[in-house]
Order: structure tokens, then sequence, then C-alpha cells
């Protein structure tokens, strides 16, 4: 059976090898502040967006509309339900809805992943 891995492993170095592990415990070399100056001269981190706090936001949203349909509309009884239920199913299986719904799932995706998964890299 041939080899998952089709690249061939370089053969081991010993030289290095050995190298590596007499020296593995030295200092670490001076720089005299060259690291703390690279560091303070890189541009300062930018503020990732936060899909944790975008979704919380959702939910908190979502929380306060139910609540206040039930705080001006009543507690629908279940029979209004039903029928309200078929009836929305009902709008929401026509093709312009269906377009216009899997516009909105790419428009979502796309402003999430930023397009990474979408457009190849040139």
């Amino acid at each position: 059976m041939e080899s998952p891995d089709l690249n061939p492993s370089p053969a081991p170095d010993d030289a290095a090898d050995t190298w590596l592990r007499a020296n593995h415990s030295l200092p670490p070399l001076p720089d005299a502040g060259f690291s703390r100056r690279v560091l303070a001269a890189l541009p300062p981190a930018r503020r990732r967006f936060s899909r944790t706090r975008f979704c919380l936001a959702g939910l908190a949203a979502g929380l306060v509309v139910a609540l206040a349909g039930l705080a001006w509309g009543g507690v629908p009884s279940l029979a209004t339900l039903d029928s309200e239920l078929t009836e929305s199913t009902g709008r929401l299986l026509t093709s312009p809805a269906l377009g216009a719904l899997g516009v909105a799932a790419i428009s979502v995706w796309y402003a999430l992943c930023g397009g990474r998964r979408l457009l190849p890299r040139l």
C-alpha cells in the first residue's frame, strides 16, 4: 500500500539534531532592546468582529420583539396560531420570497466570512 503522504520525508540530519540538543539550554542572544522597539513600532491590533456579541444582540432583539408582541397582542390561542403559521408558510414558499431569503442568507454568510471561502485567491 502506498503512503498517504506522497511527499518524500527528508533524511534526518543527525548533525543538526545533535547541535540543537547540545545548545537548547543556552541563554538567548542579547538584542539591546531591538525586540521591544520592533513591537512598539507595530500598528495597533485591529479590533475583531465578535460573532458572540452579534448573536447575543440578535437574541436580545428577538426576546424584546417576542415580549412586546405578547404584551400588546396577548397570548394567541393554538387554533389562531396554527392558522397564522399555515398562512405565513404559504407566503414564504413562493418563488420571490425564497429568492429573497436565499440572497439574504448569502449576504449574511458573505458578511460573516468575509468572502474568504467564496472567491479563490488569484
